[in-house]
């Protein structure tokens, strides 16, 4: 396994076991009744970035186009495409669409205790945790992207910047990415 596998399946698993951890107490309460009409989240943090330089780079299957800074390197073809940054790195993948756990994400009062906002990016709603954490990869600023697709999948992006004073970077990729048409 590359290293660029080995750190996004660490840092997934990182993610889910401290920002999905309400959806199986979710389930257990819930199971009988229906969710309430979810609500949105707010906007996530605007942090300025100087992104004088950046260079759009569009992914090896040609699904999205985003900006990254200079100096960035791509990692070698696998199921997931990572993009290393200096002190971070962005990752993404195609995943199968679950509403129920987006519905429970958005029903659940403290998700925004835990990072999450929602934004409109590429005309689309984006799910975002972005959050400080010391976690087993390491600590740093963890952010985890989720946008539809089609009706059946989405797109993750999930990311990691060491240098807490360049963790706005993650949100200004995040907020760059563009569906390219099939």
């Amino acid at each position: 396994m590359n290293r660029g596998m080995l750190f996004l399946f660490a840092l997934t698993l990182s993610v889910c076991a401290t920002g999905c951890g309400h959806e199986r107490e979710q389930a257990r309460t819930t199971k009988s009744k229906q969710l309430s009409s979810p609500r949105l989240l707010s906007a996530c943090p605007d942090r300025h970035v100087d992104q004088a330089g950046w260079k759009e780079t569009t992914s090896r299957d040609g699904r999205i186009t985003l900006r990254v800074p200079p100096g960035y390197s791509e990692s070698r073809p696998s199921s997931t495409e990572v993009w290393f940054l200096n002190g971070g790195s962005v990752g993404y993948r195609l995943a199968s669409r679950d509403q129920r756990w987006q519905d429970s994400l958005l029903a659940d009062s403290t998700a925004p205790t835990r990072g999450w906002c929602q934004e409109q990016i590429d005309g689309r709603s984006a799910l975002i945790q972005f959050t400080y954490a010391a976690r087993a990869t390491g600590a740093g600023y963890y952010i985890s992207q989720r946008m539809p697709l089609e009706a059946d999948s989405e797109l993750l992006i999930s990311g990691l910047m060491r240098d807490t004073l360049r963790a706005g970077v993650l949100l200004a990729i995040a907020r760059s990415v563009r569906i390219n048409p099939r």
